[in-house]
């Protein structure tokens, strides 16, 4: 299976801080691929996909999606990008507008033909099981079913990928176990590749194929975990238990050692 993202020795320093938000990050993904980005706040995951999305320019590092180098040691090459989903952990749903506007203003700004919207939106609505709701206000919903307009949204311009940053945090445990599945269902569906970022390690076994663990200070990437975990999964399964209790131990491993280096030092 071919690489869709190849970043390689990638390193990002905001204007006047001390310590790098990233340095020498090196990760690959490969087309249709679902991973995962799992490590805790301040470890660079939000930045990283700033500069996936265009938003942030590495300073160092080489970037390359669907075979497009958009980023050469550090520089931007100002080259058309993939297009790209982007779901957040707030919905971001303008109030003022309908489900389904919602979703047609995403389709404008994708430069999707006007003849088309009412279709697409109605057919990724339908998928997300909240078509009933196409005509409602988002202030009439309840968290899941906003973060469900927010989904068919981001699938809705068919992007060649999907970055979602933490989309399930805010959500209860009911209901993100719910959305967790309903993902994976469209995701098996579109073959797209998704890019999911979380602090959760047992929301990362259970979605991903591979997991990249990171650490902070500067963020940097420990270790790429392949999850061999049959599908489907169960999220309460004792095997992603199992994988789970692993990567726990080698990031606390990890930072005991890192910590004990620093102390030395």
């Amino acid at each position: 299976m071919t690489d869709f993202l190849t970043i390689t020795d990638l390193s990002y320093a905001y204007p006047g801080n001390a310590v790098p938000a990233l340095s020498d990050v090196s990760l690959r993904v490969a087309h249709g691929e679902f991973a995962c980005i799992v490590g805790p706040s301040g470890c660079g995951k939000s930045t990283l996909l700033n500069i996936l999305s265009g938003l942030a320019t590495p300073t160092v590092g080489t970037v390359t999606v669907d075979g497009i180098p958009l980023v050469v040691d550090g520089v931007d090459q100002r080259v058309p990008r993939p297009r790209l989903g982007y779901l957040f952990q707030d919905p971001r749903l303008l109030p003022w507008r309908s489900v389904r506007k919602n979703i047609e203003l995403a389709l404008k700004a994708a430069d999707v033909p006007r003849i088309e919207w009412r279709e697409r939106a109605d057919r990724y609505l339908d998928l997300c099981e909240i078509g009933q709701f196409a005509e409602s206000w988002p202030g009439s919903l309840s968290g899941g079913q906003r973060q469900r307009v927010a989904i068919a949204r981001a699938l809705a311009i068919e992007p060649a990928c999907v970055l979602l940053d933490e989309p399930f945090s805010a959500l209860d445990e009911v209901t993100g176990r719910s959305l967790r599945g309903k993902l994976l269902e469209l995701w098996a569906k579109a073959g797209q590749t998704f890019i999911f970022i979380t602090h959760s390690i047992r929301e990362a076994v259970f979605l991903a194929d591979h997991v990249y663990v990171m650490a902070p200070g500067p963020g940097r990437v420990l270790e790429r975990v392949t999850i061999d975990i049959p599908r489907p999964r169960r999220y309460e399964s004792a095997a992603i238990a199992q994988v789970e209790g692993h990567m726990i131990d080698s990031v606390l491993q990890y930072w005991t050692t890192d910590d004990n280096a620093g102390s030395a030092a």
